[in-house]
């Protein structure tokens, strides 16, 4: 068995755009999906924490590209 607990894609389009995408499992889904409490509490955590990595990844990247395009 097999969970996608996060993703996260970094797309350029067909136009030169720079898209980030942050998915995955809803927080809200989790007891649903793993019915073990310990387990839950472990997946919940991992996708929080996650997250916050991520979403600082993708800030970080959105500023660069910013960045690049004031030089240009």
């Amino acid at each position: 068995m097999e969970a996608t607990l996060l993703t996260f894609k970094i797309i350029l389009d067909i136009k030169g755009n720079l898209i980030s995408d942050l998915g995955g499992l809803p927080i809200k889904d989790v007891d649903k999906v793993f019915k073990n409490e310990n387990d839950a509490y472990v997946i919940k955590k991992i996708i929080n924490e996650g997250t916050l990595k991520l979403k600082g990844i993708h800030k970080y990247l959105e500023d660069e590209v910013n960045a690049i395009k004031y030089v240009e």
